[in-house]
């Protein structure tokens, strides 16, 4: 099935908002930065996934809480996010959700 042309504007959407803030992590310093930088290549596939016309890379709903950990501990967390979004292919529309929800907070 290939992606409408409304998701992948969403995707693009997504994958901008991603990249800005982990370009803003990087110049700020923070200890999330490895983190954003995970979910921001996770986006950037997604869109390409979707651009080409495959399906979007699924990655198990379980990962999820891997976007709201570095605001109960910082530098841990961060080291630990950037670990877990390695193994997965892509970004659910959950995981999407929480990031956004992580990168307005």
């Amino acid at each position: 099935l290939a992606a409408s042309k409304a998701e992948i504007a969403e995707a693009e959407k997504q994958a901008k908002l991603l990249t800005w803030a982990y370009e803003t992590a990087v110049e700020k310093g923070m200890p999330q930065a490895a983190a954003a930088k995970a979910r921001a290549d996770q986006a950037v596939a997604t869109l390409q996934a979707l651009k080409d016309g495959a399906a979007a890379p699924s990655v198990p709903v379980v990962a999820t809480p891997v976007a709201s950990a570095p605001v109960a501990a910082p530098a841990p967390s961060a080291a630990a996010s950037a670990t877990a979004p390695t193994a997965a292919a892509g970004a659910t529309k959950a995981e999407i959700a929480a990031a956004e929800k992580q990168a307005k907070l």
